[in-house]
């Protein structure tokens, strides 16, 4: 069990990270001079991605804690 509780720490490292990383790409898009450069598109399909990867990994926490739930709390 402690294997998976490390999973769940990992987990929510990386998705508190990427939730930065997040916040930080939309804000360089508010700028002027970013929005309207080449590299835009780029930082969009970025932050689309990260996105995307912070949803999957809500919701493998969500069904680890749905499966191991229970267990966990009968400790």
């Amino acid at each position: 069990m402690a294997d998976n509780d490390n999973s769940i720490a990992i987990s929510t490292d990386v998705l508190v990270m990427m939730l930065r990383i997040v916040g930080v790409l939309r804000a360089l898009l508010l700028s002027p001079t970013i929005s309207q450069s080449p590299a835009s598109a780029e930082i969009r399909g970025t932050v689309q991605d990260l996105e995307r990867r912070i949803a999957a990994t809500l919701t493998a926490i969500d069904e680890m804690i749905e499966v191991h739930g229970p267990e966990a709390n009968d400790r």
